[in-house]
């Protein structure tokens, strides 16, 4: 199961991706309560949707687009909460671990 994060939106307007990839059975086990818990029938499912539903609520604030698997949501910063917050900040924890292991081994910062 792949899952991934795309923050973009804010005053810098940068976007941000972190992806984990869950193979193993041991790693599927893990995320797939993770991913579940998620209410993924009550939110948009593009950044554009999530724009509309929530727009002028709060300016500048970042959009998050989240996949897992065949699901897809998209959130805006204020909505990140409960089960959504402990999905994206489980998968930004564990791509940037991937991403620091990688730099060990003599890989450069990117």
């Amino acid at each position: 199961m792949k899952i991934s994060v795309e923050r973009t939106g804010g005053i810098a307007a940068i976007p941000r991706v972190w992806t984990v990839e869950a193979r193993s059975e041991t790693a599927i086990n893990q995320w797939q309560p993770i991913v579940e818990a998620c209410p993924w029938d009550s939110v948009p499912r593009t950044p554009r949707a999530a724009a509309e539903k929530f727009a002028g609520q709060q300016p500048d604030r970042f959009i998050y687009a989240i996949r897992a698997g065949q699901h897809r949501a998209a959130l805006p910063e204020q909505a990140v909460t409960g089960p959504w917050r402990v999905l994206v900040d489980s998968t930004r924890e564990a791509a940037e671990a991937s991403r620091a292991e990688g730099r060990q081994d003599g890989a450069s910062a990117g």
